[in-house]
């Protein structure tokens, strides 16, 4: 009985230190757990807070990149309203108004007529010595020929005779150059740097 309680005793003992070493690993266990949950965290939080810099750095390059984008866009905008506009200008309502001369000094009194373009009520002096220069242009641009005779109407012993021959049909409309299309063709044919219309209408 001595040694069963010795024995006891001892099992006892054994048990004991044996549930002591079992919480003592189980303690370690969930200590290195803790740390180790406690690492995985930080490394976490870090982690989230990288990514969330890189987005916010994201949207705010996007955000400088569309920014510069949009200037360049209504910069674009802006140039092409611009050429359509001296465009119109220049090939539209430039001759629906008669600006012969391009110095707004000289400008004809305008109308907006129903065809949505700007007609001349009246020419200033300027504008109406040019228009005068280039229909003088334009009756000088057919030579007519009769009885084995060649007539011009810029020769000042031959303008009577040129009114005064005149097809049947008036047929030789068909062969003057129209004043507006002289113009527009020695303004784009010299560039606007000198005029010289009686060496575009020699060939005809």
């Amino acid at each position: 009985m001595g040694n069963e309680n010795e024995d006891g005793d001892s099992l006892d003992e054994i048990n004991s230190q044996n549930e002591q070493m079992s919480q003592s690993g189980s303690d370690k266990v969930a200590a290195v757990g803790k740390r180790a949950g406690n690492a995985i965290g930080k490394l976490g939080k870090k982690a989230v807070k990288a990514v969330v810099k890189l987005i916010v750095k994201l949207i705010a390059k996007l955000i400088a990149l569309l920014g510069a984008a949009g200037i360049i866009l209504i910069g674009l905008v802006a140039a092409v309203i611009l050429i359509c506009c001296i465009f119109n200008w220049m090939k539209e309502e430039r001759g629906t108004s008669a600006q012969f001369a391009q110095d707004s000094v000289y400008e004809n009194p305008t109308v907006m007529m129903e065809d949505g373009l700007l007609h001349a009520a009246a020419l200033t002096e300027p504008q109406a010595v040019i228009d005068a220069y280039y229909k003088y242009m334009s009756s000088d641009s057919h030579t007519k020929y009769y009885n084995g005779k060649y007539y011009n109407f810029s020769k000042e012993n031959q303008t009577h005779d040129f009114a005064g021959l005149m097809d049947y049909f008036e047929r030789e409309n068909y062969f003057y150059l129209s004043s507006p299309f002289i113009k527009m063709a020695d303004e784009l044919f010299h560039k606007s740097q000198f005029y010289y219309p009686e060496q575009l209408i020699q060939p005809v």
